[in-house]
This record gives C-alpha cells, sequence and structure tokens, in this order.
C-alpha cells in the first residue's frame, strides 16, 4: 500500500509574484513490491508538481509549488499522483492555499 506524507498540503497565505510557495510530499511504498509514481499533476493551473525519485519503486518526493503568476484568491485544489500500482493508479492529495 502506497503512503502519502503528508496526507493535505497547506500553504497558508502565499504571495505568489514576491516569494512563490513550495511544499514538499513523501510516497512511500511497501517493501515486498515495486511501485513507479509515473506523473503528478494538479487540477488547478496555480499550481507546477514534479516528482524526484529517491529509491525507484520504493520512495518518491513530490514538489509542489505556487506559480509566479497565479491568480490570487483562495484555492483548493487536488494533487493527483499516477503510479504503476493496479489497485492505486492514481492517489489525490488536498491542497489548500491563499494566493495574495
Amino acid at each position: 500500500v502506497l503512503h502519502v506524507t503528508p496526507s493535505q498540503i497547506q500553504f497558508g497565505s502565499v504571495e505568489a509574484a514576491v516569494k512563490p510557495g513550495r511544499n514538499v510530499i513523501v510516497v512511500n511504498n511497501r517493501p515486498d513490491a515495486d511501485v513507479v509514481v509515473t506523473e503528478a499533476e494538479v487540477d488547478d493551473p496555480a499550481f507546477d508538481a514534479r516528482v524526484y525519485s529517491i529509491e525507484e519503486g520504493k520512495r518518491y518526493q513530490v514538489t509542489i509549488t505556487v506559480r509566479p503568476e497565479a491568480d490570487s484568491g483562495s484555492r483548493d485544489a487536488t494533487l493527483i499522483l499516477h503510479t504503476t500500482d493496479a489497485q492505486f493508479e492514481t492517489l489525490r492529495v488536498p491542497i489548500r492555499a491563499n494566493i495574495r
């Protein structure tokens, strides 16, 4: 079973144009099987997400960034992780931010 830490992303209040916010989550896999996180995307264009392999098939870091050109306002978005796990092809992680 894949485990995401933390289970939700809280940016708080962020000034996108001056100092864009950045958060990191870690995805851990069970030790008896390899699962690859193939892609990370956010359903809101105010955010960017990238996947980095820490230990291929076992552990990944996902970086979520508020884009400098993001429009201001309160955001409730979802990070969508795509995996090679047949039981959990996608994982969803809530994102909250107040962009100024």
